[in-house]
């Protein structure tokens, strides 16, 4: 290990550049379970979440052109699967058209070779493409030729701006200090952080994105605490006006995000398999839509907080299906509980309530890997071995990146099925010690 001897603002450190780096050679591999630290979006790419946006995008009033959607950073591309799926369920599969996209072109290149998508058709309900948040002009699909991106309808961004480069601040005495880092440089070139310092206000040097958000960095400082870090993402802020200036008239741009809670007040990013993630600054975007007088609605739970960004006031349906689906009912959050709830029944006698609990599963997701494990699940535990083996397999198909343990179960059915055979075949021959000549 040496020590670098160079600081570093947190947007400008190696350690960005590392994050980067590792995304770039994992390629898609990077979200498979098989890697213990993969980066986890089980219940960003849920079914359940990709219909309660769906329902959203049923309500946009648009020509009868097609709805154009842009999912950035589409990461292992699970979450438009089950987009297609969900527009599929409420008739408007023939109305879209999905653009899968991530700044990686290995990551878009992987998702095609995996056949996510076989259900669909390429190039009328989806395409692929390579896109930079930071350069939306530099946009091309998947062979490489420049492809405008035009009007948008929507705009898809899960875990996807916590990725982007990040400032962070310390309010002392009614002033902002920038915080510096010094590195680790370790043998495998990994960088960890050594050390945290602050630097005087007269030493900050404001790069020209700082100073065009200034006085937004300012009003936020007030809300603070002395001591207390600002994260403040100067490129998320840039990302979203640049994607703002493309939303159609009824259009809206969706963000689900880690609550920022989830973060140790200490830590000022999280690492997932080498990867980096900044907390994002709820409170900034607030504010940052509020100075442009769009229209933006919040929603916090456990597991995600929530914006939905429009340049003009919804409609009363909008706004009724944004409450029924993230207020009244959250099935996002039901489908994480009940998953945990899954593991729960395991005896021959809680067989009626691991039936009644599927068939609420069902009624929100019957599409995911997830649906045909726990229908296979409940006809191994009613003896139902072939019904069971059929849903298992099914269920493999679409284990594209080994999200649940249906291998597991599967062994577990074999040796259900052989002892089973076993037992019929002695059958005959237990019986006929009781016969009498």
């Amino acid at each position: 290990m040496t020590l670098s001897g160079e600081i570093y603002s947190f947007e400008e450190a190696p350690l960005y550049q590392k994050s980067a780096q590792t995304y770039i050679e994992t390629g898609i591999d990077i979200f498979d379970l098989k890697n213990k630290e993969a980066i986890p979006n089980v219940s960003t790419s849920s079914f359940p979440h990709a219909h309660s946006i769906v329902k959203l995008l049923k309500q946009v009033k648009t020509s009868k052109k097609k709805l154009k959607v842009l999912e950035c950073g589409a990461g292992n591309g699970i979450f438009a699967r089950h987009f297609l799926f969900a527009c599929k369920k409420e008739g408007l599969l023939d109305k879209v058209e999905y653009l899968i996209s991530d700044f990686d072109f290995r990551i878009v290149k992987d998702l095609r070779s995996r056949s996510l998508y076989q259900e669909f058709k390429e190039n009328i309900h989806f395409r692929y493409l390579k896109l930079d948040l930071m350069n939306l002009d530099e946009c091309i699909d998947i062979k490489s030729k420049p492809y405008d991106l035009g009007e948008i309808d929507l705009v898809i961004m899960n875990y996807c701006l916590h990725a982007l480069p990040c400032s962070i601040y310390k309010k002392e005495d009614e002033l902002l200090e920038k915080l510096y880092i010094e590195f680790l440089e370790q043998d495998n070139h990994q960088v960890q952080v050594l050390k945290e310092f602050w630097m005087e206000e007269k030493k900050v040097r404001f790069e020209a994105k700082e100073k065009q958000y200034l006085d937004l960095l300012h009003n936020i400082a007030e809300n603070y605490k002395q001591e207390q870090k600002i994260h403040f993402n100067f490129n998320a802020l840039d990302a979203l006006e640049k994607l703002l200036n493309r939303l159609s008239p009824n259009g809206f741009i969706y963000i689900a995000d880690i609550p920022t809670m989830d973060f140790d007040s200490r830590v000022s990013y999280r690492a997932f398999a080498g990867a980096i993630a900044y907390i994002l600054n709820s409170q900034l975007i607030s504010n940052f839509v509020e100075t442009k007088n769009y229209w933006n609605y919040i929603h916090n739970d456990f597991i995600l907080y929530k914006h939905i960004i429009s340049k003009s006031q919804p409609s009363y349906r909008f706004k009724q299906t944004l409450k029924e689906n993230f207020e009244t009912n959250n099935p996002c959050v039901l489908f994480c509980e009940m998953i945990s709830a899954m593991k729960i029944f395991v005896s021959d006698q809680s067989n009626k309530a691991y039936k009644a609990l599927l068939n609420e599963f069902l009624r929100i997701d019957d599409v995911s890997v997830y649906s045909k494990l726990y229908q296979a699940i409940y006809y191994m535990k009613i003896k139902k071995f072939k019904k069971s083996k059929k849903l298992f397999e099914e269920a493999e198909k679409i284990n594209f990146f080994t999200t649940c343990p249906v291998h597991q179960y599967q062994k577990k059915l074999d040796l259900l099925m052989e002892r089973e055979s076993l037992l019929k075949s002695m059958k005959p021959k237990f019986l006929g010690l009781f016969e009498f000549n």
